[in-house]
């Protein structure tokens, strides 16, 4: 609808309640928006992942190549690895998984250690040898890690 005024009648036509065309947003929208996500990304939420992170391992060495709340790996042998958190957990009663990317040869699996933290968590990746349970701590080529719990 275009907007219309009468110089004559000192009138304006086709404005809606509010004072803007039907189908524009105005300021005091954007402003409800923007403090929604505001409160999304500051508060705590239940259900929302607490860490994540995206790490390689080139020549023995982990690092990080994108993440969320974890801070650093600490290399702790072949295929061990400790994600030190950003901002520690409340309690050591969280959630963690891992994974890991199919290595040369087998398959590698991410093993949650006991020695979880309310500032970090350790997982061992095992290359299964054979099905009798054979085998070996290696460092995979690539992995993921995520947390729930509280913060």
């Amino acid at each position: 609808m275009a907007l219309g005024i009468n110089g004559s009648s000192n009138t304006i036509t086709g404005l809606a309640v509010g004072g803007l065309p039907d189908g524009v947003v105005d300021t005091d929208m954007l402003a409800a928006n923007a403090v929604n996500k505001a409160k999304l990304s500051s508060e705590p939420r239940q259900g929302l992942a607490k860490a994540w992170g995206k790490f390689t391992v080139t020549g023995g060495t982990p690092a990080l190549d994108d993440d969320f709340n974890f801070s650093s790996i600490t290399d702790l042998g072949a295929g061990y690895f400790q994600f030190n958190f950003t901002n520690a957990m409340v309690n050591p009663d969280y959630a963690a998984l891992s994974t890991s990317e199919v290595g040369s040869s087998n398959i590698t699996i991410p093993v949650l250690q006991s020695s979880v933290t309310t500032n970090g968590i350790r997982f061992i990746y095992y290359r299964i040898t054979n099905l009798a349970g054979g085998g070996v701590n290696v460092d995979p080529p690539a992995g993921a890690v995520v947390v729930f719990g509280d913060q």
